[in-house]
């Protein structure tokens, strides 16, 4: 899911034919607008078309329109889950912890999707340089209750509660305050991804809920005059039954790397983090890297499987590929490998190469 963004939304009421996954911008009751990664089964009620106010500079599909771009960062990890049956299982956990760690570890290397964002330059000339940090202090365990269920928020099959972004936002500003946490665009740039349990919806203003319209999303809101970058990234995408979560990378079985902990669903959701890290590495204010239409970001172009690839439709045959290592019908692909640990996430959209790229092109 993706961002905000200045510009007119056009609501479609009708319901037209989409591709199995998606970004589109749209427009919440409260009148922010915020890009959608749409899960695999979703049909949007509307789609959201930019009209582009400003102009476009740069070549390539992903378009440069004057914003800034993250030169370094440092990702929170926060588990939102009071207890009872609000848990997030210690494996999936570990998985997301991992990851945020190894790709800390391998900075500055040129063999991962990460080094395909260096190529986002913004008005200071210096590109969305591969420069991340992250350590135990930035994993957050949160236990603090959920606040009462809004009526904008819907409940479903597997579904205990309900939190709206706004309520996400509150928590986040809650967190920051108590333990004097960072905010800001400068160097080292906090990036809060909240993780919310799988029985535990997640619903915008809109009507959007992460039970039946969307995987992830990222945005920022002011705190004290400062924006405060943050992703929801909720575990709800594996309730009511789905056995792949928001993977749509045109195989049957769940893919996940062999070993300890093969078919956990937290390497989905490290999929999705992944997506919601590159875009707010480019885009961390909504007026960076995006394209015309429907707005999307670098992320968004690469999300979903398709044998023929449609930057209009947010679809790609290079989505999840080259493959490292495993067999589809195992459950086993990999496409990804940071400090000796395999993974299997999208890839990222490169100007460079006009595609969707695994590692960065000269």
């Amino acid at each position: 899911m993706r961002n905000l963004r200045v510009g007119l939304v056009v609501l479609v009421t009708s319901l037209a034919v989409v591709p199995a996954a998606g970004a589109f911008v749209v427009k919440q009751h409260n009148g922010r607008r915020v890009g959608l990664m749409l899960r695999p089964s979703a049909v949007p009620g509307y789609v959201a078309a930019h009209g582009q106010t400003r102009g476009n500079t740069g070549g390539g599909v992903v378009q440069y329109h004057n914003g800034p771009v993250l030169h370094s960062e440092a990702p929170y990890l926060i588990f939102w889950a009071p207890g009872g049956s609000h848990v997030i299982a210690p494996s999936s956990q570990a998985v997301l912890t991992q990851y945020l760690g190894d790709v800390a570890k391998d900075s500055g290397a040129t063999d991962n999707v990460y080094g395909v964002l260096t190529q986002y330059t913004d008005t200071t000339g210096v590109g969305a340089l591969y420069h991340q940090t992250f350590g135990s202090a930035q994993v957050i365990t949160d236990t603090q209750p959920y606040p009462s269920q809004s009526s904008s928020c819907s409940l479903g099959t597997g579904l205990t509660a309900c939190v709206t972004d706004a309520q996400i936002q509150a928590e986040i500003t809650r967190l920051i305050a108590a333990d004097q946490l960072p905010t800001g665009t400068g160097a080292n740039a906090p990036i809060y991804f909240l993780i919310t349990p799988t029985d535990v919806n997640v619903c915008l203003s809109g009507g959007q809920c992460a039970n039946n319209n969307f995987c992830a999303y990222h945005d920022y809101y002011m705190d004290s005059g400062s924006p405060v970058l943050y992703a929801s990234v909720p575990f709800a995408v594996w309730a009511g039954g789905a056995t792949k979560g928001c993977q749509d990378d045109g195989t049957s079985v769940y893919q996940t790397p062999a070993g300890n902990y093969h078919g956990d669903p937290g390497y989905q959701i490290a999929d999705n983090l992944s997506h919601e890290l590159s875009e707010t590495i480019t885009d961390p204010l909504i007026n960076a890297w995006y394209t015309g239409g429907n707005g999307s970001e670098v992320g968004d172009l690469c999300e979903a499987y398709a044998a023929v690839s449609s930057t209009k439709k947010d679809v790609s045959s290079s989505a999840y590929a080259p493959t490292l290592t495993g067999s589809a019908s195992s459950g086993t692909l990999t496409d990804q490998l940071f400090e000796g640990d395999y993974y299997y996430t999208q890839t990222e959209w490169s100007n460079a190469r006009n595609s969707c790229s695994a590692t960065p092109t000269t």
